[in-house]
């Protein structure tokens, strides 16, 4: 089920956590002006850098690919603050979209909520993502505590959310006429899917990361966003991103760590 809402709230945070929920979704977060602008600054800001190519393009790794590499870690922590100074600078005279997000999340959580920290470090919330030429994620699942390397403080998660506040979206493309029928080949539009189903996915991982779409069911849920919006999901579901093939699929996003009842939210990228 797709919750929508005007804005962000309690409740909508504990449908997804209680499984009320598949998704939230927060019309216009952002308005529309404002996201071109955000983005055409935000991809110059990229391409200075040069940033990170993983699947997507992004202007700081991800937490979890600095797992059991102390020096990458040890570089990720350095520059988180200034990752997060880089979004907020490139975002004046406005807000940072993540800046508010995590305001609203301390606001309206009844335990507040603030940054994830590794002994006393605070972690990445607001990556940049950038996705185009092709890129997807196949069906997969986040979960920070799960791995061994896993910082401690995660392992107290009882449940994890993921957040994106689109900024850009791809013009869809039909998926090719032979496939038609054939879940695996599905429409280019850059689209969020979710199963409602966790560990006991079907299928082996494909080049260690994602499961075969054709070992899969067709999703419970095809979350379809347009710029503006705020999308949050239960990353402890399987989950998908269709391919963006036409334009550019342009976020930016975080994770949401729930350790039950009304502890606070931690933040991370």
């Amino acid at each position: 089920m797709l919750v929508t809402e005007d804005r962000l709230s309690a409740g909508a945070l504990n449908a997804l956590l209680a499984g009320q929920a598949l998704a939230v979704r927060i019309p216009g977060y952002l308005e529309g002006a404002l996201c071109a602008e955000l983005t055409a600054r935000l991809l110059a800001a990229l391409d200075e850098l040069g940033g990170y190519e993983r699947i997507y393009r992004s202007h700081v790794p991800a937490f979890t690919d600095t797992a059991g590499d102390g020096r990458a870690r040890d570089a990720y922590f350095a520059a988180a603050s200034r990752a997060m100074a880089l979004v907020r600078a490139r975002c004046r005279p406005y807000a940072s979209p993540m800046d508010r997000l995590r305001c609203e999340l301390d606001e309206c959580w009844p335990g507040g909520a603030g940054l994830l920290r590794v002994a006393g470090s605070p972690l990445v919330f607001g990556m940049l993502r950038v996705w185009q030429n092709g890129a997807q994620a196949l069906p997969h699942l986040d979960v920070l505590g799960a791995p061994r390397a896993a910082p401690p403080v995660a392992r107290r998660f009882t449940e994890q959310l993921g957040a994106n506040v689109y900024l850009s979206v791809p013009r869809p493309e039909p998926a090719p006429p032979a496939a038609a029928g054939v879940f695996g080949a599905v429409e280019a539009d850059g689209a969020i899917e979710v199963w409602d189903a966790g560990r006991e996915t079907r299928g082996r991982l494909v080049r260690g990361y994602g499961y075969a779409r054709e070992a899969q069911r067709e999703p419970d849920l095809v979350v379809r966003p347009v710029e503006g919006d705020l999308v949050l999901i239960r990353t402890s579901l399987l989950h998908a991103v269709r391919p963006t093939v036409a334009g550019r699929r342009v976020t930016l996003s975080g994770f949401i760590g729930h350790a039950g009842g009304h502890e606070p939210l931690r933040l991370w990228s």
